[in-house]
């Protein structure tokens, strides 16, 4: 397992909202990506970044750690991977009526 990797940030994102961000940033593989995927990093700027593993926070699925490739796509199709990803989606749902919400509080401000 490698102990760090490296990507490219927009610097906005990365001096204002990294660690504040509900929802989370993304780090691209590649200057290109962030380039074409993040229209604001052409007036922003981008910083290459070092993201290095700490600790492990949260240990995760005991029963997939060690799994072969072949094990974790048979995982991927089955009803209790349907269950993960249909609570995920439910969260990020809720993220999404969060700022929603947000979003039309401010415009009332306005």
């Amino acid at each position: 397992m490698k102990k760090f990797r490296t990507g490219y940030i927009d610097i906005t994102d990365f001096d204002y909202e990294l660690g504040e961000a509900r929802s989370g940033n993304v780090v691209y593989p590649s200057l290109e990506d962030i380039l074409e995927t993040q229209s604001c990093s052409h007036e922003c700027g981008v910083y290459k970044v070092k993201v290095s593993i700490i600790e492990i926070a949260h240990q995760g699925a005991a029963e997939l750690q060690g799994k072969t490739m072949e094990e974790l796509e048979a995982y991927q199709k089955s009803e209790e991977y349907l269950n993960h990803i249909t609570e995920k989606l439910q969260k990020a749902e809720a993220n999404a009526a969060f700022w929603k919400n947000k979003v039309e509080r401010l415009k009332a401000k306005l």
